[in-house]
């Protein structure tokens, strides 16, 4: 499925469902060819937004660095849903840039908070170098740029296990950490090789019951280091992240040996003061937890990093 839009002089065309990318038609003047390849939706409450980044010498005003010597500017925020992008505008952008096509240097889209975006990137999602000569500038902006997560999440690996303190033992169907257990006095981190994440970002620990149309998702905390409580931390017993996901209308834990139920270790933006209601689209670590397992029994977690979405642009200078 493809989708192209022209916008004052921008051209954007979107691929999404796993189509090939589509080609961007020759442009002249001060314009962008803009191409978005496979965008998850965005969640309630936030947007995308796509930025260029220009040296701050070249700046007209007065402004706050942000990578080094360099100042962000803001293209235009976006959402996308299952039919495609919406509300991209590019309405007075070359008078916000201030100066030549030419002096761009990077590309970056953010998932921002809606209403809360400020004068530079909140979380950078998506980054990518321009190249190029003075008057065509390419560039691809993607997860793997060393400016956004770079390739080290795939060597996240993770081990996790159902417990409980002594005096509440029936809690371990519901209790659940990032931990590994060989005995009461011999327990160790479940996390290992945890990549350090841009500003921005943070690590965060959900469970999922599939046996509930939708799937319950609760989000237990985000994750502060392997071998500590996560920042959700009142009710846990473990000094790991993880801990009890509750049945609220029973103020019972719930029930997560009956074979469907998961563990996920997500990418989260950590810009919100409220706990995210749903994980975003960027699963690390994933683990279905083996139906009737019993407490203080590790079960591993897969690394389930995929390819990131991508943007391709071409800059007519």
């Amino acid at each position: 499925m493809k989708h192209s839009i022209l916008l004052l002089g921008i051209f954007v065309s979107l691929v999404i469902g796993g189509c090939k990318s589509a080609s961007v038609n020759p442009i002249t003047g001060q314009s962008l060819g803009i191409t978005f390849h496979n965008f998850p939706p965005n969640r309630p409450g936030e947007v995308y937004a796509l930025w260029v980044e220009i040296p701050k010498s070249a700046a007209p005003q007065p402004v706050n660095p942000l990578h080094g010597l360099v100042i962000s500017k803001l293209v235009s925020t976006f959402t996308m849903n299952d039919t495609g992008i919406v509300g991209f505008d590019t309405t007075g952008f070359s008078k916000r840039l201030g100066v030549n096509f030419s002096t761009m240097i990077r590309a970056e889209v953010s998932v921002e908070q809606i209403g809360n975006i400020g004068s530079a990137p909140a979380a950078d999602y998506l980054v990518g170098n321009i190249s190029g000569t003075y008057t065509v500038g390419t560039a691809t902006l993607t997860g793997d740029d060393p400016l956004a997560f770079g390739s080290s999440l795939s060597s996240v690996s993770g081990i996790a296990t159902l417990a409980s303190s002594n005096r509440s033992a029936s809690n371990y169907i519901g209790e659940v950490y990032l931990m590994n257990f060989a005995s009461d006095s011999t327990t160790s981190a479940g996390l290992t090789n945890l990549a350090s994440l841009p500003s921005g970002w943070q690590y965060g620990v959900w469970t999922i019951d599939s046996a509930t149309t939708p799937p319950l998702k609760t989000f237990l905390g985000y994750v502060i280091s392997p071998d500590s409580k996560d920042t959700k931390s009142l009710r846990d017993n473990y000094n790991y992240p993880g801990g009890l996901t509750l049945d609220s209308l029973q103020n019972a834990p719930w029930n997560l040996v009956n074979g469907i139920s998961a563990v996920l270790l997500s990418l989260e933006p950590g810009f919100s003061s409220s706990d995210p209601a749903i994980p975003f689209p960027a699963p690390v670590l994933y683990g279905t937890i083996p139906a009737g397992l019993q407490k203080f029994t590790p079960f591993p977690l897969t690394n389930v990093v995929k390819s990131f979405p991508s943007i391709d642009m071409r800059i007519a200078r």
